[in-house]
C-alpha cells in the first residue's frame, strides 16, 4: 500500500456510542482540548435510547466547526465505525470508544509522528487504564511494533488512541461485524499486511475499564471461540509473508495458554492485560529455550501468592488498627459519660449542703422567734 499525507492531515475522530450519556461528555472534550487544529469529531449513534441525542446535539450546536453527529437504528460496534469511516472527511482516522479519553496533545504527537515516519500507516501510543470514576489503575507501556510478534502472541499492540490513514481504512473495508468482542484484532491484523505500525512511546489516551464495556464483558468463552476463528481464518490466507506464516506453530501455542489462564478470574483485571502475553506467551515461543509451561505458570502463581499474602498482612493489620482505634473511641466515650455523671453528682451534692444550710438557717430563726415570743 503506497501511502500519501500532506504535511497538516485532517484528522477524524470516530467515535460510536450507544447509551453512554454518562460517561460520552468526558469523551468528547477529550477531543475539543487537543490543539491540533484540522480536527473534527464524528459521534454516530448506534440507536441509543437515554440522552445521548440530545447530549450530541448541543455539543454539536456549541462546537459546529469541530462536532458533527448522526443517529441510525442499533446495528453493532463494527457497522457504526464503518459508517463513521465512509463519513469521516479527515485523510487520518482515530477511533475513540465512547467511555475512553485522549490526553492533552496527543492528536498532535500521533500526527506528527505519522507524518514524520513517511512509511507507517498507523501510530499507537501507550495508554492508560482508568476506572468509572476516571482513577488510574495501570498503565499500560506497548511493545515496539512487530508483526511477527503480534502474530506469535496473538496480542492485538494498538490500543485507544491510535491514529491511522483513512485509505487503509477503505481498503481493508473496515471492521469484521462477525466479529462481536475482538473485531479490533482481526483489523489490526490484516492491516499490518498493507503496511508498517508506528509505536509512540508515550501515555496518549485512557481505556475506561467498567462492568458495561465489551472488553469487560467478553472474558471468557465467547472470546477464546472468536480467538480460534480469528486465528484459523488468519493463517489461512494466501498472502501470508513467509516470516508470518512462519509463526503458525507458536500462534497455537501461545493461543492456548492464552485461552486457559483468561479463564481464571485473577486473570482478568486490567493490569493483569499483557500478564499473560509479555510474561508467558512470549517466553514460550520458539525462542524458549526449552523453559517448561508449567515451571512458568508456577512462578505467576507464586508471585500472585505472594502478592496475595501481602495484601492480606496489610489488610490484616488494618483491621487490627481499626479494632484498636474503635476500642480507644468506645474508652474515650466510657470517660466523658463517667465525667458527666461525676458532675452531674457534685451539683447534686453542692444543692444539698446548700439546703442543708438553708433549713439549720431556717430552724435557727424559727428558734429564735419562738424564744421570743416566750419571753414577751
Amino acid at each position: 500500500m503506497t501511502r500519501a499525507l500532506s504535511n497538516n492531515p485532517r484528522v477524524t475522530v470516530v467515535t460510536p456510542t450507544f447509551n453512554r450519556a454518562d460517561f460520552l461528555p468526558k469523551t468528547i472534550e477529550s477531543v475539543l482540548m487537543q490543539d491540533y487544529p484540522n480536527l473534527e469529531l464524528l459521534v454516530l449513534d448506534d440507536g441509543s435510547t437515554d440522552d445521548t441525542p440530545a447530549l450530541l446535539e448541543s455539543y454539536a450546536t456549541r462546537y459546529p466547526q469541530r462536532v458533527r453527529w448522526t443517529r441510525h437504528v442499533n446495528m453493532g460496534q463494527a457497522k457504526t465505525l464503518n459508517c463513521g469511516f465512509e463519513m469521516a472527511s479527515g485523510e487520518l482516522l482515530c477511533i475513540l470508544n465512547s467511555d475512553d479519553l485522549l490526553l492533552d496533545g496527543a492528536i498532535t504527537r500521533l500526527t506528527s509522528e505519522l507524518v514524520s515516519d513517511g512509511s507507517a500507516i498507523a501510530a499507537y501510543p501507550d495508554f492508560r487504564v482508568i476506572d468509572e470514576s476516571g482513577g488510574t489503575i495501570v498503565e499500560l507501556l506497548m511493545p515496539p511494533y512487530s508483526f511477527e510478534e503480534m502474530a506469535r502472541s496473538q496480542n492485538n499492540f494498538l490500543g485507544p488512541g491510535v491514529i491511522f490513514t483513512k485509505e487503509m481504512a477503505l481498503q481493508l473495508h473496515g471492521w469484521d461485524p462477525s466479529y462481536r468482542i475482538m473485531p479490533d484484532l482481526d483489523f489490526w491484523m490484516r492491516g499490518a499486511l498493507l503496511g508498517p505500525y508506528l509505536h509512540v512511546p508515550s501515555v496518549l489516551a485512557s481505556w475506561r475499564r467498567h462492568t458495561g464495556s465489551i472488553t469487560v464483558e467478553g472474558q471468557g468463552a465467547e472470546a477464546i471461540a472468536e480467538r480460534f476463528r480469528f486465528i484459523e481464518s488468519f493463517y489461512d490466507r494466501p498472502d501470508l509473508p513467509d516470516d508470518i506464516a512462519s509463526t503458525r506453530a507458536d500462534a497455537y501455542r501461545n493461543l492456548y495458554i492464552i485461552s486457559g489462564i483468561s479463564m481464571l478470574p485473577e486473570f482478568n483485571r486490567a493490569e493483569d492485560r499483557f500478564v499473560i502475553h509479555d510474561r508467558l506467551a512470549w517466553a514460550l515461543d520458539s525462542r524458549a529455550d526449552g523453559r517448561s509451561v508449567e515451571l512458568e505458570l508456577l512462578a505467576e502463581r507464586e508471585h500472585s501468592n505472594r502478592l496475595q499474602m501481602a495484601l492480606d498482612g496489610y489488610v490484616s493489620r488494618a483491621d487490627d488498627l481499626q479494632s484498636e482505634l474503635d476500642l480507644r473511641d468506645a474508652l474515650v466515650e466510657e470517660k466523658e459519660a463517667i465525667i458527666a455523671v461525676l458532675q452531674e453528682r457534685n451539683q447534686v451534692a453542692t444543692r444539698r449542703t446548700y439546703l442543708r444550710r438553708m433549713m439549720r438557717a431556717f430552724r435557727y430563726r424559727f428558734s429564735t422567734i419562738t424564744q421570743t415570743g416566750e419571753s414577751k
